[in-house]
């Protein structure tokens, strides 16, 4: 066996024994504590990256900033996965639900955005299309994309990266120029891990974004990478820019190399491919 196999090998059994101790020590405690989990250590504001004067610098700074903060949430994706994987199991086995598993699962179907519906064998199929990561790449590129390298305004005092709207009065900052009969704002976050955690979830449980969702199942089907520059074409609306953000997006991913951060779940997470058309 090459030595790349075995690192591969090593590197797949280490990430199994992390994300089912994870599962494990939440599960022990609370079974919605998976879906529920937060950062031990939540950064509450940025640094400065104006500070930098090379502009090289200031990028890598960047991204080294980030790069913790979506693997961690990537990684409770991850063990949310593994639970939900266990209560489909429990499904197909004839197994009956307790009041605290069918708890569970209706806490999991409100988070996800999914209809009303039996805990059955579609509702499990659905699910475990959405409970799945976001590569690295793509976060960095629209993070560094919609904040502006963590300059921007809502970025340094909203803890906002990616551009979440919020409807409710007082839920974050009036943008100037908003039409007098518009009533959304630009959301604030106490925390950067916050700010990730709603892109992600985004991503994974609205319609608008179902499309990324399929782009990401087939390429788990087949057994292919799932990465930033695949994923992008599949958020159209995620913008009102439409083809002109996705060339944005696949700029940033490319002149950067932000694909290298992608390696690590193209490769590790192929056992996430159990999942039927939504």
């Amino acid at each position: 066996m090459a030595v790349s196999q075995k690192r591969l090998l090593i590197g797949l059994a280490l990430l199994t024994l992390v994300v089912g101790a994870l599962f494990y020590r939440m599960t022990m405690t609370e079974p919605l504590a998976v879906l529920n989990a937060t950062s031990k250590a939540p950064v509450t504001s940025l640094p400065d990256f104006e500070q930098y004067q090379d502009v090289k610098a200031k990028k890598q700074a960047f991204f080294d900033f980030l790069r913790p903060i979506i693997k961690e949430q990537n990684d409770f994706i991850r063990a949310q996965r593994v639970q939900v994987s266990q209560y489909a199991e429990q499904f197909k086995q004839g197994n009956t639900f307790s009041e605290q598993d069918l708890e569970v699962l209706q806490a999991y179907a409100e988070a996800y955005d999914l209809d009303e519906q039996p805990f059955e064998a579609d509702f499990f199929a659905v699910l475990l299309r959405r409970v799945d990561v976001i590569p690295p790449s793509l976060a960095l590129a629209q993070a560094a994309i919609e904040s502006g390298w963590g300059s921007s305004r809502f970025a340094k005092e909203g803890n906002n990266l990616f551009g979440h709207w919020c409807f409710s009065k007082g839920c974050g900052f009036v943008p100037l120029g908003r039409d007098d009969n518009k009533y959304h704002e630009v959301a604030k976050f106490k925390t950067v891990n916050e700010a990730v955690r709603k892109y992600m979830r985004n991503l994974n449980a609205y319609h608008p974004y179902t499309p990324m969702r399929q782009i990401r199942l087939a390429q788990r089907t087949q057994q292919q990478a799932v990465t930033g520059l695949v994923l992008i074409h599949g958020l159209l609306d995620y913008s009102q820019m439409k083809d002109q953000y996705i060339a944005k997006v696949v700029r940033m991913i490319k002149q950067n190399k932000l694909t290298r951060y992608d390696d690590a779940i193209a490769v590790t997470d192929q056992s996430m491919a159990k999942a039927s058309v939504e």
